[in-house]
């Protein structure tokens, strides 16, 4: 294999997608899951844009390769979404995440749940609107013994799809991509 063709960036930053979407699964609040998706946003883009940027003059035939490749990210419809996602996190600063439910788990065989739109913040309190504006806030005492807290989380643009399993199918595409460019240009 030629080691100059390999794409080390780009798997660098698929591997920092990994990393980012590990933390996004145990983000123990909004800032801890903003971090994560922002991480997550910021490397699967570079990881293209550095194939583009390695290869794209190095490479006589990397245009011909690249073409139907970046016609499927502009016409999928998850690549699509995760493009205009980014742009909207980073360059917006937009709200794209929102909490469904919140468990909070006391003791063996006590819990008390709570379904959202929710908004939890740093110090781990909650606010919750009612469906008639209302507005309950729940803010827990510093250490309330055997309290651990479950969240689960939702895009505001894809409310009937598990976040974590739509990054990973994002992140499955941006690797078959990348993979491709390995069976072109370096296996003989």
């Amino acid at each position: 294999m030629d080691m100059e063709i390999y794409p080390h960036r780009a798997k660098m930053f698929l591997r920092e997608a990994k990393d980012a979407l590990e933390r996004l699964k145990k983000g123990k609040d909004a800032d801890d899951i903003r971090r994560a998706l922002i991480s997550f946003l910021n490397a699967t883009k570079h990881s293209i844009h550095q194939l583009q940027t390695d290869f794209r003059k190095k490479l006589l035939d990397f245009d011909e390769w690249y073409t139907p490749q970046r016609e499927f990210l502009e016409n999928n419809e998850l690549c699509s979404f995760f493009w205009e996602l980014r742009n909207r996190v980073t360059k917006e600063g937009k709200e794209v995440l929102k909490m469904k439910e919140l468990k909070m788990n006391f003791s063996p065989g006590f819990s008390f749940s709570m379904k959202g739109p929710l908004q939890m913040g740093p110090n781990m309190g909650v606010s919750v609107k009612a469906p008639k504006g209302e507005k309950h806030e729940w803010q827990p005492k510093k250490d309330i013994p055997g309290l651990r807290l479950e969240t689960s989380w939702e895009f505001l643009d894809y409310p009937a799809q598990d976040p974590v399993e739509l990054c990973n199918r994002y992140l499955s595409l941006l690797e078959g991509i990348v993979d491709s460019f390995v069976n072109r240009f370096t296996t003989k």
